[in-house]
C-alpha cells in the first residue's frame, strides 16, 4: 500500500486522483499530516511525504521525525521524499544554479544578494500563487518594485525574485513542461503553451501539428535522464517537474511534489488530446504499481513520539474541517479505513497524546515515571 501524507488544505489533488481511476485507488490510501501526527502511529507501505511549502517548521520537523522513525524502525520500507532532505523551491533552484546546472537565478529579496540577472519576477518562497506582478526588466525597476512593497507594507520576508527564463516557441507560444517523478521513473504528463508569459492553464485548443507533437512527447519520454538527475539533487523522489527550454537548454522551474495529476477518466478532457490519454493513464498506473510496496506490511504500524520536539505543543493534532464538501465519516477504532476513501483519518488516540504531554512535563521538571 501507498500512504501520501498531504496537509488537509490540499489533499483534493490526490483526491481527485483516486476518484477517477480505481486500479490506483486500491494501491493509495491519503493520510493528513494532522491525523498522523494525532496518532501517535502510522501504518507500513510506501511512505511517500509532500506538501513541503505548506508546512510551519515545527510541522515540518514532525514531519522529518516520523521519516527518520521509519527509516530506523523499518529500512526494508520506500520512503519517498525524505522532509529533511528534499529541497524545496529556493534551495532547489538556488543550488542548481549555483552548481551552474540550472540558468534560473533566485534570491531572497528581505536581505538576500542583488539579483544580476534579469528581466525577472517576485513571487511568494512558499504556495503556487505565482507572480505577484508584471515582469521586471531591469535594475532600476526592481528598486521601484520592492519601495512598492515597502510603501504599502507588504513585508518583504518570504518573498524571492526569480530570473525568467522562457521565449516563444515557432508559433509565438510561451511554454511550460511538466512530467512526473515516480521513484527512479519519469513519466512525461503535458506540454502547456499560453500567449501570457505565465502558462498557468492553455490557452486555446490546439492544431493538429502541435497535438502529434504533445503525444510523442509522452510516449518518448524524451528529457528522462536529465529530469533524473534533477531528481536525484533536488532529493525528490515523487512529484512533477515544471521546466521548459531557454536558449537551447532546459531550465528547471520548481518541483511540486503534491501536483495536480491529470483527468484520467475514458473520454474526460479537451477533445483535441483524448489521443494522449491511454498512454498517460497506462504509465501513471505503473508507476504507482512499481512504488508500491507488497500488502504483506499493510497491518503493521510504526509508532513514534512527537513529545521532545522543540514548539511541540504548537502543532496541529485535531484535523481540521475538510475542504471542498462534508468530511468523511471516521470508521469504528477497530478497524482500518477503506483504503479507497478520499481522505483517510485514522481514529485520534487520545490517551497517546495525553501520554507524551505528562512525559515531557515530568522531564522538564527533572522527575520520571519511576521517581513519582
Amino acid at each position: 500500500m501507498i500512504r501520501i501524507l498531504v496537509t488537509s488544505r490540499n489533499s483534493q489533488t490526490i483526491e481527485r486522483l483516486l476518484q477517477s481511476r480505481e486500479d490506483i485507488a486500491g494501491q493509495v490510501s491519503l493520510h493528513t499530516y494532522p491525523s498522523v501526527f494525532s496518532s501517535g502511529k502510522i501504518p507500513c507501505g510506501t511512505l511517500v511525504f509532500t506538501d513541503f511549502d505548506l508546512l510551519q517548521s515545527y510541522e515540518l520537523d514532525a514531519a522529518a521525525h516520523i521519516a527518520h522513525e521509519v527509516e530506523r524502525q523499518r529500512p526494508d520500507l520506500k520512503l519517498l521524499n525524505h522532509p529533511g532532505v528534499a529541497l524545496e523551491r529556493f534551495d532547489l533552484l538556488d543550488k542548481l544554479y549555483k552548481s551552474g546546472k540550472n540558468a534560473v537565478e533566485v534570491v531572497r529579496i528581505s536581505g538576500g544578494p542583488r539579483p544580476e540577472h534579469f528581466p525577472l519576477f517576485i513571487r511568494a518562497e512558499d504556495g503556487c500563487a505565482g507572480p505577484e506582478g508584471p515582469i521586471i526588466n531591469s535594475g532600476r525597476e526592481y528598486d521601484d518594485a520592492i519601495a512598492a512593497y515597502k510603501r504599502k507594507r507588504r513585508p518583504l520576508k518570504r518573498r524571492i525574485a526569480v530570473r525568467y527564463c522562457a521565449e516563444h516557441d515557432k508559433d509565438g507560444y510561451f511554454r511550460k513542461y511538466g512530467a512526473f517523478i515516480f521513484g527512479d521513473r519519469i513519466v512525461s504528463q503535458h506540454i502547456m503553451r499560453n500567449t501570457d508569459w505565465v502558462v498557468k492553464s492553455r490557452f486555446r485548443a490546439d492544431d493538429e501539428e502541435f497535438v502529434k507533437e504533445e503525444h510523442e512527447y509522452i510516449l518518448s519520454n524524451p528529457h528522462t535522464e536529465w529530469l533524473k538527475e534533477i531528481a536525484q539533487l533536488s532529493g525528490i523522489q515523487f512529484g512533477r517537474v515544471d521546466y521548459g527550454i531557454f536558449e537551447g537548454k532546459l531550465v528547471v522551474y520548481e518541483i511540486n511534489t503534491n501536483p495536480t495529476f491529470p483527468r484520467l477518466q475514458e473520454g474526460v478532457g479537451s477533445p483535441d488530446r483524448l489521443a494522449r490519454k491511454g498512454p498517460l493513464m497506462d504509465q501513471i498506473a505503473e508507476a504507482f504499481r512499481l512504488i508500491n510496496t507488497s500488502d504483506d506490511a499493510s497491518n503493521e504500524y510504526i509508532e513514534f513520539s512527537l513529545a521532545d520536539l522543540p514548539n511541540y505543543q504548537r502543532i496541529e493534532l485535531d484535523p481540521p474541517k475538510q475542504f471542498g464538501g462534508n468530511p468523511p465519516t471516521p470508521p469504528p477504532p477497530s478497524k482500518e479505513t477503506d483504503t479507497k476513501d478520499a481522505v483517510q483519518e485514522r481514529p485520534q488516540i487520545r490517551m497517546g497524546i495525553f501520554k507524551n504531554t505528562i512525559e515531557r512535563m515530568l522531564r522538564n521538571l527533572g522527575l520520571n515515571r519511576s521517581k513519582s
